[in-house]
């Protein structure tokens, strides 16, 4: 499980002191920024991987300008199969918001549900991230 700022990114969000990766439980995770600030405005990728496949859905992130789109999107889609098999690739359950309207200090939090087996862990590995 793997979460991406910006498109075509190819360095994993590396969690700070500024953004969290959260992992309620398996197959449920969170990217949580507590107070957001210019750089993060754009689209998060998150990238679930298991060795039989491999799933992604982004997440726009806009900064609301009143009267041009101050009216929030708020869509996503939610889904649940069930499996009794093992060998299963990932797939979302609920996949993140695809789009967020927020202003400069607002909290964000994107949060998507997976399943398949072998089950996804809530150990992602990190790497370097450029923006924030």
């Amino acid at each position: 499980m793997r979460w991406f700022h910006h498109k075509n990114s190819i360095y994993p969000i590396k969690p700070t002191s500024h953004v969290r990766v959260v992992n309620e439980s398996p197959g449920n995770h969170m990217l949580y920024i507590p107070e957001t600030d210019p750089f993060d405005f754009g689209t998060y990728t998150v990238r679930v991987s298991n060795k039989y496949g491999m799933v992604e859905s982004s997440c726009s992130v806009t900064e609301v300008v009143p009267g041009i789109n101050d009216s929030p999107t708020l869509s996503g889609l939610s889904k649940r199969k069930s499996f009794d098999s093992q060998n299963v690739p990932p797939t979302f359950t609920r996949e993140p918001r695809e789009n967020i309207l927020l202003k400069y200090g607002d909290e964000l939090v994107i949060e998507c549900e997976v399943e398949g087996w072998p089950q996804v862990t809530g150990k992602p590995s990190y790497y370097l991230h450029l923006f924030i």
